[in-house]
């Protein structure tokens, strides 16, 4: 009996199996850093534990910090208390959604939480969510009607028709002005007596009032954003493009430092590396990856008040990024599914502004016979010394009914293997393995409701078709209440066309820890996984039986074996790895 070298590993999937065709299927490589004969284990992945349901669904985006937890439901917002309950965070929750429920980003400044929704951008300042109108002017010299506090007058610039359902953020000047965002719903034409008054939704102060400041804002043109940002003080919001041509598509706007409700409509920036639009931003480590479809190019804060975003020429990347929700932040940096204009279908690690490849061939292959890979929806969660960038596509593998299943690929830092998520979905009978049922991630402690007890940081997930809010852990064996399935496909048993005898296989576990006696089955290919055997099972011992073995026996001959060993339950000790028994012919 030997040891079966290359049975602990990750997922390496070719186009032609012949080739490759290992699966690790809800188990990851790990490290043992001690001086133990098994060097690497294939651990279990997290479970999931329902914490609480929202009241509108899919959960499209989870925000957390200082102990507090937001959640995008469907088109509202909700804040999530160490109770589970669920309640809005402002007067009005609303935030939108599209057909595709596109993920939710939140960003915050301190006092402000900024959302990007289905192409718009919100901003909740602790009593109302407000989509900002963008600024078209300026006014330094407002006076308020001696008559009625709701009507006021510009002698310099003068208010005009056009002017009705614009606003005005009424921000000093003189004395006796209220300091707010006030709407315009009317306009009054000047007399002999009068100026042309615009009338207001709310009193502007005091009667009589003059010297007052105030920014005016559209009432037609509001903030849209595809992506968004926060660096220094700043919200960011990237464009969408309309079709036209010139700048479109290529523009970043930015709001005034720290206060997310006001974007002049002047400030923004054009990615002008390269003519290509953007298709998605992130801020990592004090500067902004602002990626292209062909190019990616990083901007910082110049200091500059009026352009404060300066674009660094060195820190070119001539690889863009082909889905926009992919890209996501790790401890070691910005990954993305990228591609350029040579047509590559990679994934890319931005290290010191040179994107390096961390998707493998075989991988890549895999993806491309994808319906699409432009929906791919990636985020990152960090667990027990493991960095995963977990990478759903959404729309990949068509059931017999032509309803997508979705894949789940997963990356992890600590060990540069991948491997495979997915959620068992439909009757006990007919279960099928779809898409990893978490669809972001956040890790926070979360506030009590009144006097009770804060909850300690945890692991949280949210539904990508349900209002569902899950724990997530190692301690979880299941996802709430449904097995979890696991399979291990090896690599090729071969060696120059020879024929081997094989007469044991050995899977060296963690026994006699599961409550219920676990079941595994293995099945064999001698066509390098074309075809497979009928399973054979094998069982793991109940509670207490912690020297069980995991074993099949008389297995027969091939000049090529691949192995597949399938595990379904709530067993999720670690397969510590395998051994088998097998004499070469010729």
């Amino acid at each position: 009996m030997s040891e079966f070298q290359g049975f602990i590993g990750g997922s390496y999937q070719h186009s032609s199996i012949n080739v490759a065709c290992q699966q690790s299927l809800n188990r990851f490589v790990e490290a043992n850093t001690g001086t133990e004969p098994n060097k690497t284990i294939l651990r279990a992945r997290p479970g999931l534990k329902l914490f609480c349901t929202l009241p509108t669904a899919p959960v499209r985006g989870l925000w957390a910090g200082e102990d507090r937890l937001f959640a995008a439901g469907g088109s509202k917002l909700y804040e999530i208390f160490a109770d589970g309950t669920a309640t809005s965070p402002v007067t009005d929750n609303e935030i939108g959604d599209d057909d595709d429920h596109t993920p939710v980003q939140m960003f915050a400044n301190g006092n402000q939480l900024f959302v990007v929704s289905a192409g718009k951008g919100f901003v909740a300042n602790g009593t109302a969510m407000v989509q900002p109108p963008l600024q078209i002017g300026t006014y330094t010299d407002l006076a308020i009607s001696a008559v009625n506090n709701t009507v006021i007058s510009s002698v310099l610039t003068p208010f005009t028709e056009a002017d009705v359902g614009s606003y005005l953020l009424i921000t000093g000047g003189g004395t006796g002005f209220t300091l707010q965002l006030v709407k315009i719903i009317a306009f009054m034409p000047a007399t002999d007596t009068t100026p042309a008054s615009a009338v207001l939704n709310v009193p502007a102060g005091l009667l009589g009032a003059t010297g007052g400041t105030a920014e005016e804002y559209s009432g037609t043109e509001f903030l849209v954003a595809v992506t968004g940002a926060y660096l220094d003080g700043y919200f960011i919001a990237q464009q969408p493009k309309t079709g036209n041509y010139g700048i479109d598509g290529k523009i970043v706007r930015f709001c005034t430092p720290n206060n997310g409700l006001i974007w002049e409509a002047g400030d923004f920036f054009v990615k002008d590396g390269y003519p290509d639009s953007v298709a998605s931003i992130i801020a990592d480590h004090e500067e902004l990856y602002v990626m292209g479809r062909q190019t990616s190019e990083v901007y910082r804060d110049s200091g500059d008040s009026n352009s404060p975003f300066a674009s660094d020429k060195g820190a070119f990347m001539h690889q863009g990024c082909v889905a926009t929700w992919s890209l996501s932040q790790l401890p070691g940096g910005v990954y993305w599914l990228g591609g350029d204009a040579r047509g590559a279908l990679t994934a890319w690690q931005a290290q010191g502004f040179v994107p390096k490849p961390v998707s493998t061939p075989a991988i890549e292959q895999v993806w491309r016979t994808y319906k699409r890979v432009d929906d791919a929806i990636g985020y990152p969660v960090v667990i027990d010394r493991h960095s995963f960038w977990v990478l759903t596509f959404p729309t990949a593998d068509l059931a017999d009914d032509d309803t997508p299943l979705g894949v789940t690929w997963v990356y992890d830092e600590a060990t540069g293997f991948w491997h495979e998520w997915g959620s068992l979905e439909g009757a006990l009978d007919a279960q099928e393995l779809h898409q990893f049922r978490g669809r972001c991630h956040a890790y926070t402690g979360l506030l009590p409701v009144g006097e009770g007890e804060k909850l300690q940081p945890r692991h949280f997930v949210g539904d990508r078709t349900t209002g569902k809010i899950y724990e997530m852990s190692f301690d979880f064996p299941d996802d709430d209440g449904t097995d979890i399935r696991y399979i291990r496909t090896t690599p090729h048993v071969a060696a120059d066309n020879k024929r081997f005898f094989f007469s044991r296989l050995f899977l060296d576990r963690e026994a006699g820890t599961a409550e219920d006696e676990p079941s595994f089955t293995l099945e064999t290919s001698d066509d390098y996984g074309h075809t497979w055997s009928t399973p054979r099972t094998a069982t793991g011992g109940a509670t207490g039986a912690f020297l069980k073995r995991v074993q099949w026996w008389r297995l027969g001959c091939a000049r090529g074996r691949v192995f597949r060993i399938t595990q379904q339950g709530t067993d999720n000790g670690p397969w510590l790895g395998a051994d088998i028994t097998a004499k070469v012919g010729k």
